[in-house]
């Protein structure tokens, strides 16, 4: 009996210390997974805000670079319909006789116009021998060794499309100018040399430095011969720069129109500075515009944010060491007292009173570990919130790049329209003070002004309509007030505004909806909606498509209800992911563009905002379709809540 009393403290003993050990392991497996989770979801916040930063400034970018496109376009296209408007003037010259190059000249002369850009007609006979005029500066000559793209023009008489020269300094009136040239041939198509004109670099130049200041970019305009014709900042040192051997500018020619690379010398001569570089080019003049800002400037505000979850990443790390130390010590101390049950009662009293003290410390410590794990948590929820609203201003922000490009033609066109319309009234009035106006010529011009009237009307009725639905849809979505709106038109006008996202696209929407279905809620939320459905479909839904079509379609549901059908004949969604859809941040895309928020702020609005309820179904095969059912009346809310509400929805 005595061995067997005194065998039972060691084999209790050996028991703690086996729980001791067992309770050291875990605590350590808990640490390291607690630590690698905070550290990874730092790291994972911090790649994800700089991808979303550059992609930010890439969108900016495509702005500026389409934008550019289009006044380069628009100059070029002026210039080649000066030069038609010269060959028009040789064939009506040599209608019935043949022109020597003297003739030619003539002709060509008379052709001048005076433009604030273009100016200085040239024509080069077949021989090498050049005829100029100025407005500026007449009849003078010029070394055609000077200028490579004449020799190269007749050399190859086939060639019939125009051809861009290298910029170069007029001797008569120091200003920097571009040469557009092309073959002349007569009325019977015989080749009789070159004609070419002058465009005004200061025309670009003015433009590009005002887009530069004004977003603090490295803005320019090469050929793909690669020398450069525009860079601003400007610097002398970069007038006449060739970039066309650098790897670059080799990669660029079998690169897509328009995109997006980093480089830290491409168009710097001052040295090495890390820029994004965003392009597009002009097939049809082989040059390229490009917008690039430096990274420094991109990611100066994600530095400083990086720097903040840094810091608050080191700081969990380090509590929770402080906590693993103080737990250890704790473990430590409950080993060592393998022989507290030898104790006498008073000792066992004394220590029941420390080990009282010693749970009320860690309590303490223990709340002092949920408030800081409280507002890791409510810091968590502010960076989700932001990730909503960065979303909604993504939308948003699409929404306006495509209208802005969509009102460009309307606009141009009437530009163009009411120039033409000013230079027939000042050539008429011309006539009339000089006694040369004809009536026959007086009907053709009041006739010319009839046609170009109705193309300039229809033009501003376009942008006008483009306006109208933009600025309601904007309004609804920034306003977020409850009215009364008819659905049909409110959804016509989200249409309107969405067009220009997928007009130029193989895919299309088709609309079937019932008029005259009032309702009383909130419009902004329904343009949230559909824009989010629309865009989920461009993105996932005709992946690897060559065509594809999306439709929008309402209907009344019972007396209280609405049913609307958004649905397209995609590539449907795998079963297995299908009750995944409406979950945060979850998407097929994540690294390439997709954030996993679209859908789940459709469900948010749908379910919480507007009292409806949405069906997803999907086949892999048979596309998706999505089904929304409305009250015609939302539920109640209560003012500033309201607003409140839909900010945290969508």
């Amino acid at each position: 009996m005595r061995a067997r009393d005194d065998g039972a403290p060691d084999a209790q003993s050996s028991a703690f210390r086996d729980d001791a050990r067992r309770a050291r392991s875990t605590l350590l497996v808990f640490v390291g997974l607690t630590i690698a989770a905070v550290a990874g979801q730092t790291w994972w916040d911090v790649t994800q805000d700089r991808r979303q930063t550059l992609a930010s400034t890439h969108a900016s970018g495509l702005t500026a670079v389409r934008l550019l496109d289009e006044h380069a376009a628009q100059t070029l296209a002026d210039a080649e319909r000066n030069l038609d408007e010269v060959v028009e003037a040789v064939h009506a010259a040599g209608k019935g006789k043949q022109l020597d190059d003297n003739a030619l000249s003539q002709v060509v002369t008379g052709g001048q116009k005076d433009s604030r850009f273009l100016n200085a007609l040239q024509f080069v006979s077949l021989d090498g021998k050049p005829y100029v005029n100025s407005s500026e500066y007449p009849a003078f000559q010029f070394d055609i060794d000077d200028r490579a793209y004449v020799k190269t023009l007749l050399a190859n008489p086939s060639q019939h499309a125009s051809r861009l020269g290298r910029p170069f300094q007029r001797f008569y009136d120091k200003e920097t100018v571009l040469p557009l040239a092309r073959n002349l041939y007569d009325r019977n198509g015989r080749h009789r040399g070159i004609i070419s004109i002058d465009i005004n670099v200061a025309y670009f130049s003015t433009v590009y430095a005002r887009v530069a200041k004004d977003s603090g970019a490295l803005v320019a305009l090469y050929s793909d011969d690669g020398f450069v014709i525009v860079r601003s900042p400007f610097d002398i040192s970069y007038l006449g720069l060739t970039v066309g051997a650098s790897g670059i500018a080799a990669r660029l020619r079998g690169s897509p129109s328009e995109g997006v690379f980093e480089d830290d010398r491409f168009l710097d001569l001052q040295g090495p500075l890390a820029r994004q570089y965003t392009y597009r080019k002009l097939p049809a003049y082989n040059i390229n515009i490009v917008y690039a800002r430096s990274l420094d400037s991109i990611l100066g505000n994600w530095h400083a944010r990086t720097v903040n979850r840094l810091m608050l990443a080191v700081v969990s790390i380090v509590f929770i060491c402080i906590l693993t130390a103080f737990l250890w010590e704790h473990i430590a101390r409950l080993d060592r007292s393998e022989n507290a049950l030898r104790l006498s009662e008073a000792e066992i009293r004394a220590l029941n009173t420390g080990l009282e003290q010693r749970v009320a410390l860690r309590t303490e410590n223990l709340e002092d570990a949920n408030r800081e794990l409280q507002r890791a948590l409510e810091a968590l929820k502010a960076t989700q919130r932001e990730l909503l609203r960065s979303e909604k201003m993504a939308a948003l922000g699409s929404l306006v790049a495509g209208v802005a490009h969509e009102l460009n033609t309307p606009l141009g066109n009437s530009l163009t329209i009411a120039t033409a319309l000013q230079e027939f009234a000042d050539n008429s009035l011309d006539e009339l003070r000089h006694g040369h106006l004809r009536r026959s010529a007086l009907e053709a011009t009041l006739a010319s002004y009839v046609q170009a009237s109705g193309v300039l009307t229809r033009n501003l009725k376009r942008a006008a309509e483009l306006v109208q639905s933009f600025k309601q849809v904007a309004v609804d979505q920034s306003a977020n007030q409850r009215r009364i709106f008819d659905l049909a038109v409110v959804l016509e006008e989200i249409i309107a505004t969405l067009e220009p996202t997928y007009k130029h696209s193989p895919y299309r929407l088709e609309t079937e909806l019932e008029p005259q279905i009032a309702m009383d809620g909130y419009p902004g939320a329904l343009t949230q909606i559909v824009t989010n459905l629309v865009s989920n479909a461009l993105a996932h839904a005709f992946e690897g498509r060559d065509s594809g079509i999306m439709r929008l379609q309402t209907r009344r549901a019972g007396a209280r209800g609405i049913e609307l059908v958004f649905s397209d004949d995609g590539t449907g969604i795998a079963h297995d992911i299908i009750e995944r859809v409406f979950d945060p941040f979850f998407t097929t895309k994540m690294g390439r563009g997709g954030t996993g928020l679209g859908m789940h702020i459709v469900y948010n609005l749908v379910t919480s905002l507007l009292g409806g309820t949405v069906e997803l179904s999907s086949s892999e095969d048979g596309g998706t379709r999505v089904c929304v059912m409305l009250p015609l009346v939302a539920p109640p809310a209560q003012g500033a809540q309201t607003k409140q509400q839909f900010d945290e929805l969508a």
